[in-house]
């Protein structure tokens, strides 16, 4: 059975206002969360709960706009919102294919899985005008992913990693 994915555009940043991470006081997973301006991590577990208001809109950033927004890829960090607090990992996060799959959170992980099971991967252009030129979105996430992920030969690899990162979601 062929799958089919559609790319409705959607920049990274859509899935940036909420991001599961390690707590940096138990390790166990806990909740970024950003919104109208203010940044709080939560965790459940230990009752560990810091909140820093004031925080500029991330698409703005231009530390985020030059490269995947929050995220320094070595250590897979979350840095923007956090510069006063001790940097966290984000939690979803797990070798694959020689390199690090991750995710913000369950619904940007479901996302990546639709793209990755899909043998057909179309995008479409936006027409402001029906007669005017074809415009393609470049900040779509799908069209920033690393080259790795879109290879078809590494498809199951990453459906498994993705099954991995989806219990520890839900865990």
């Amino acid at each position: 059975m062929m799958r089919r994915f559609l790319s409705d555009g959607r920049p990274l940043d859509e899935f940036f206002h909420s991001q599961l991470v390690a707590c940096p006081q138990c390790g166990k997973r806990a909740e970024l969360v950003y919104r109208n301006g203010e940044v709080r991590l939560a965790c459940v577990m230990c009752g560990y709960c810091r909140s820093m208001g004031g925080v500029s809109n991330p698409e703005g950033d231009p530390d985020i706009a030059n490269g995947i927004p929050g995220v320094d890829f070595p250590a897979s960090r979350i840095s923007w919102s956090l510069a006063a607090w001790k940097p966290v990992d984000l939690w979803l996060r797990t070798p694959c294919c020689g390199d690090v799959l991750w995710a913000y959170n369950l619904e940007h992980l479901l996302y990546l899985k639709e793209f990755i099971a899909a043998s057909l991967r179309e995008r479409r252009p936006i027409r402001r005008d029906p007669k005017g030129p074809v415009i393609w979105r470049n900040k779509a996430m799908i069209s920033r992913m690393p080259r790795w992920m879109k290879d078809r030969r590494n498809r199951d690899a990453i459906l498994a990693a993705i099954a991995k990162l989806e219990r520890m979601a839900r865990s």
